[in-house]
């Protein structure tokens, strides 16, 4: 009898045990950096094209992670200047304009190095 409860003692351990090096891995943050593809891309196609985008567009383009990358400091300025200001983009209210959320993603962008 004591065999057996020696045993069932020692896979109680293992269990809790195993169960705290789980809760300890939930409890660390998950860190959600901003992706190109999933968060910033999709504002752009929705925002700027066709004016920043080949084949229609006629401005500088901004259709690629490499030109979005190059230009994002004067594209964070430029969104984020007010609506009625001659430099304001998207152009003229043609397309709707970034969200404080969505220009705070393009600053986070920059800063975790992605934009130059």
């Amino acid at each position: 009898m004591k065999i057996k409860s020696l045993i069932a003692f020692c896979s109680l351990g293992v269990v809790v045990f195993a169960a705290c090096k789980s809760s300890e891995k939930m409890a660390e943050p998950m860190v959600q950096t901003v992706s190109y593809e999933r968060d910033i891309k999709p504002i752009m196609q929705r925002s700027c094209a066709p004016c920043h985008f080949p084949e229609k567009g006629r401005k500088k383009h901004l259709d690629t992670y490499e030109a979005v990358s190059a230009n994002i400091s004067e594209i964070i300025y430029m969104v984020s200047l007010p609506a009625d200001n001659e430099k304001f983009m998207p152009f003229e209210g043609k397309k709707q304009a970034l969200s404080e959320t969505e220009i705070e993603m393009f600053k986070l962008w920059k800063k975790e190095g992605k934009g130059k």
